[in-house]
């Protein structure tokens, strides 16, 4: 979860591959227009950081524009 000042950015929702409440969990927030969301599945290998950091990257140019 993303947060400042006690304010919702984002949230980063986590997963072992190939789990069921996972892909109930995706095809229910998915288009959720609240706030932005990544979803990772996890195999037990490090997790990809490029993907983490690009959100984190939207996040803060979301914000920047908001204050804009």
């Amino acid at each position: 979860v993303f947060r400042s000042a006690g304010q919702l950015h984002g949230c980063v929702l986590t997963n072992p591959w190939g789990c069921d409440n996972g892909l109930i969990e995706e095809s229910m927030l998915k288009n959720s227009s609240e706030y932005p969301m990544l979803f990772l599945y996890e195999d037990g290998t490090v997790p990809d950081e490029r993907k983490i950091s690009s959100f984190a990257f939207r996040l803060h140019n979301l914000e920047r524009k908001k204050v804009e």
